[in-house]
């Protein structure tokens, strides 16, 4: 309707409705006067005048009949009108009722020439009409000065609700245009995250992780039976929750999963399932961008939209509560002195309370925004998913068999590799050794990294695609680059930051001298960095850049120096991890007792696999002190270490067995059923002797799991006629 008021013409089938408009119009008075009018007059232009109508509702015109007859209808054209049929002055009549149609339409949406054609019409069939009928002049002077009797304030209100109409009438249709064009722009962007799937194929290779129920302290305290966490599916829990933190551990999966989610979500909108659209954002460049220190957080989504391809409008409309808004690596922001980039996160949650929120972190990061949220961690992957996730991954059956019994073989190896980057990795390692000669994998977690990066520069080999550096220098650039950006609590800095951090690789004189633009570009190819615009940042994981800055953190160790201060950072403990599982015999004992030192157990726990046991033995009885603590979360992450830790503190977490607390008697039983292997029948077999009811049942239930274990590696049938029958 607004598209053809907006014409600044019209064309002949315009002419015609205006046309059958006057004739209608010029009926209806006759219809009006009917009482007056001779019965022949009135049945020819009744007739007339119902054709006139129906002729009109078949058009597609602009203005209806109530509208073009509220105007003919107003007091000073009807008298312009009658003084026209008195004495016929087309110019003085036209002026006026040119004067009075811009009265009631605006001249945006008709020119000059229009309201002359329209009006031209009328005089037109009106001098026709009465040509035919001489006789028709005078019935119509006369009713016209009848209805000239009508108050001011009776005209000024017709005039004042045909406006209204008018205007609605285009408010409307802009709203059609303006839903068309979302739509239309929503499709296109819910398809190219379709597409991109399609090219990835996260969703063939996706495993599913469940999640458990955080509860808050406040309620864990409470009630101790009715409050026990529940475990769901993310999908679930996602629908569940309007405002979900999803936490979980470095390579648990969480980026993997929004991603999953992100198309998830955009299949389910785009089959009618769903009202609520997809929209996944980055957080690792935020901080690093400038720009944003003064905007709000809205300004850094509408740049990362702008990206996807949703334009302000549209962002616009879905904020307004037709959004999910999947926010991925809350953790990697840190705030400076003049950046504060959780309270920007917390505003704009707060500005689109309307919208559903997923925000992905790990642990100990989401403070600032954990009361408005309910926090789920995701879980290890248990046997079947390993399974389920090697398989979708490896097509030769033979090669995911290998791997799979490897694995579930090896308690050391399995408890590594239920991370399900860490599985990704092995799956990636192992492939590209399976023709090899030696171990399918190896059992450490930074040499499972090194051997990975191998594959990375073997795999541009065998693409033909060389690189111009040497490795060593590769890899050197890479460890001052991210060991700075580890430093500054950075996942990102600008390009031009980036060649001055690998300068000093690219003039090392071990090597040929080679620029730092090339050197970067290297690192781009194998996909270990990743530049955006003028920003540069970690390439594959974030866990890469933790890999390589504790290779500068091993380094600095074993040169002499305090690192003690990375020990109670908690963004440098996966480095620390790292550097800890790099670091020989001769000076792991050292870096233990260094966070020891500093009353780091819970860390030095997670470090001590290759240290010696006399240091595992004076941690594990620091660790049953801390069980004595009026803390329950000490006592229980004091028996998750002793866990880790293994087989040296067995003997503490039996006697947690008798604690009063439930909560603390349950973790030590948990943690007994990772640790306890058959080599540790003769303990539980001791603690069956126990006046313990507790101890009895969880000895039990672990005998019986070892011994159903053991019976499983029976082989059944050796006769290989039987087997083939």
């Amino acid at each position: 309707m607004i598209e053809k008021l907006r014409r600044n013409s019209f064309d002949s089938r315009d002419t015609m409705v205006f046309s059958e408009l006057a004739l209608g119009y010029l009926a209806n008075l006759i219809y009006d006067s009917s009482k007056r009018i001779p019965g022949e007059i009135f049945d020819t232009y009744s007739k007339v005048y119902y054709k006139a109508i129906e002729e009109f509702s078949n058009k597609k015109c602009k203005l209806n009949g109530i509208q073009i007859d509220t105007f003919f209808h107003q007091k000073n054209v009807e008298n312009a009108i009658r003084e026209y049929l008195m004495n016929p002055d087309k110019l003085d009549c036209s002026n006026v009722l040119i004067q009075e149609f811009f009265e009631v339409f605006s001249e945006e949406d008709f020119s000059r020439e229009d309201a002359d054609l329209i009006l031209n019409s009328f005089f037109v069939i009106i001098d026709a009409e009465i040509e035919k009928e001489p006789e028709l002049r005078d019935y119509l002077i006369l009713n016209l000065a009848k209805r000239t009797d009508k108050t001011v304030q009776e005209i000024s209100q017709t005039v004042q609700e045909i406006k209204e109409v008018v205007n609605e009438s285009k408010a409307d249709q802009s709203r059609k245009e303006l839903d068309a064009d979302f739509e239309k722009s929503l499709e296109k962007y819910l398809n190219k995250i379709l597409d991109e799937e399609g090219k990835n194929g996260i969703s063939d290779v996706y495993t599913e992780l469940s999640a458990r129920e955080i509860l808050p302290i406040t309620l864990k305290f409470r009630d101790r039976e009715n409050n026990k966490p529940q475990e769901f599916e993310v999908l679930e829990l996602v629908e569940k929750e309007e405002k979900l933190i999803i936490s979980g551990e470095s390579g648990s999966g969480k980026t993997t999963t929004l991603r999953w989610l992100n198309y998830i979500l955009a299949k389910s909108y785009l089959e009618g399932k769903s009202e609520n659209v997809p929209l996944y954002i980055e957080l690792n460049s935020y901080i690093a961008e400038e720009r944003f220190i003064k905007e709000p957080f809205d300004a850094y989504v509408t740049m990362k939209a702008k990206g996807k391809g949703i334009s302000e409008e549209t962002l616009r409309t879905i904020l307004k509560g037709k959004a999910t808004i999947l926010l991925d690596g809350f953790d990697l922001l840190s705030p400076t002195d003049e950046f504060y980039p959780h309270d920007k996160i917390s505003n704009f949650i707060t500005d689109y309370n309307n919208c559903r929120f997923v925000i992905s972190s790990r642990p100990g990061f989401f403070e600032s925004i954990k009361s408005s949220f309910k926090v789920s961690e995701l879980e290890e992957l248990t046997d079947e998913k390993i399974g389920i996730f090697i398989n979708r991954r490896i097509s030769n059956k033979e090669l995911a068999n290998t791997l799979k019994d490897k694995i579930f073989k090896n308690q050391q190896l399995k408890s590594i590799l239920s991370n399900p980057m860490m599985l990704y990795i092995a799956i990636k390692v192992a492939m590209e050794q399976k023709d090899k000669a030696g171990d399918l994998l190896p059992s450490n977690r930074s040499k499972l990294y090194e051997a990975f990066i191998s594959t990375l520069f073997s795999h541009q080999e065998k693409k033909g695609k060389y690189l111009c550096a040497d490795r060593t220098q590769i890899e050197n650039s890479l460890t001052d680059l991210y060991f700075k950006l580890q430093c500054r609590n950075e996942v990102s800095c600008k390009y031009s930051e980036a060649l001055k951090f690998v300068k000093r690789s690219s003039e090392d004189p071990l090597f040929r001298k080679i620029s730092p633009q090339v050197i970067l570009e290297d690192c781009f190819k194998l996909g270990i960095l990743n530049r955006n615009d003028n920003y540069v940042s970690y390439g594959i994981h974030q866990s890469f850049q933790e890999y390589f800055a504790a290779i500068k953190l091993k380094e600095l160790f074993e040169s002499g120096f305090d690192v003690s201060e990375a020990f109670n950072h908690p963004k440098w403990e996966e480095v620390v991890i790292f550097a800890s599982e790099m670091l020989d015999s001769d000076s792991i004992d050292e870096f233990v007792d260094s966070m020891i030192s500093k009353d780091e157990l819970f860390l030095a726990s997670k470090c001590v696999n290759n240290a010696s046991e006399k240091t595992k033995e004076k941690l594990c009885a620091l660790l049953a002190d801390k069980i004595d603590s009026r803390y329950r979360l000490d006592k229980i992450n004091s028996i998750k270490s002793l866990e880790r830790i293994g087989v040296t503190g067995i003997s503490i977490v039996i006697e947690v067995l008798e604690n009063e607390d439930s909560d603390v008697r349950m973790s030590a039983a948990a943690a007994l059923g990772k640790i306890c292997t058959v080599k540790h029948k003769k303990q539980l077999e001791d603690l069956l002797k126990s006046d313990n009811e507790f101890s009895v049942n969880t000895a039990f239930e672990i005998l019986y799991d070892i011994e159903k274990e053991e019976r499983s590696k029976v082989v059944l049938f050796n006769d290989e006629k039987f087997l083939k029958t």
